[in-house]
């Protein structure tokens, strides 16, 4: 199964680096308000010298994701920034950790909490989807046979540049019609205020996948997550179904 380069992670412990400048950063209070969302680059790394049980069945490796950008954070009498947090796995993700070191991910994240003394953030990842560097990772990675997370992938890919066409390609033959044709779909996404983005893709079962995704368009904003059911023809992937959850 070719997940690897689909899907994104979500991880177990807590460690951040504090920063010099917290007005370089992005604040929060995580006592009112947290990032529900971060980017950057994931890191395995050794466990901690005194992980003792928190490391639990897992590997010993902690991943750690490292911010292009530090955040702040606002204590009680000071303010720290970090320039990376170490993801809590969930039971749903916590078996890619080992498939997505090194990548580049966008996660979704619940529970962001602070160590005592304040060194360090953890959170359990909700969700995550590995970026992609447009172009340049095409050319410098080889072509993938299509599989039907690469056909979901490529889909809401071909979506967030606006690309009605080219989302088309992955549509089942049959099922090209309506609002899953190729002039409504360019015709409503290359509109967006904000383009679509995808944050998190998951398999759910040998033909069915979760997915979450935001975009804005004028007037409104989307947070939201579909199951995309595939359907295997003439040798290839493709998509049947999508069934909306949030009502866009």
């Amino acid at each position: 199964m070719r997940l690897l380069s689909v899907l994104r992670v979500l991880t177990f412990g807590a460690s951040l680096w504090a920063m010099s400048d917290p007005s370089l950063a992005q604040c929060f209070d995580l006592r009112q308000s947290a990032p529900s969302e971060l980017s950057g680059r994931l890191v395995a790394q050794g466990p901690p010298k005194n992980a003792g049980a928190r490391q639990g069945a897992y590997s010993g490796l902690r991943y750690v994701l490292v911010l292009p950008q530090p955040i702040c954070v606002k204590g009680p009498s000071s303010v720290r920034s970090f320039s990376s947090v170490e993801l809590l796995p969930t039971e749903r993700t916590a078996r890619f950790l080992p498939l997505l070191g090194d990548s580049q991910v966008a996660v979704s994240l619940a529970g962001v909490t602070s160590d005592g003394a304040g060194q360090g953030l953890s959170a359990a990842a909700t969700g995550i989807a590995q970026l992609e560097n447009g172009a340049a990772a095409a050319e410098n990675s080889a072509p993938q046979p299509r599989t039907a997370a690469t056909a979901v992938r490529g889909f809401y890919q071909a979506l967030g540049a606006g690309d009605g066409a080219a989302a088309a390609e992955y549509i089942a033959p049959g099922r090209r019609s309506g609002p899953l044709s190729a002039e409504a779909m360019t015709r409503f996404y290359s509109r967006l205020s904000e383009p679509l983005r995808l944050t998190a893709l998951n398999q759910i079962s040998a033909s069915d996948f979760f997915v979450s995704y935001r975009f804005k368009a004028p007037g409104r904003a989307c947070r939201g997550r579909a199951v995309v059911r595939t359907i295997a023809k003439g040798g290839e992937d493709y998509i049947d179904n999508i069934r909306a959850l949030d009502g866009c």
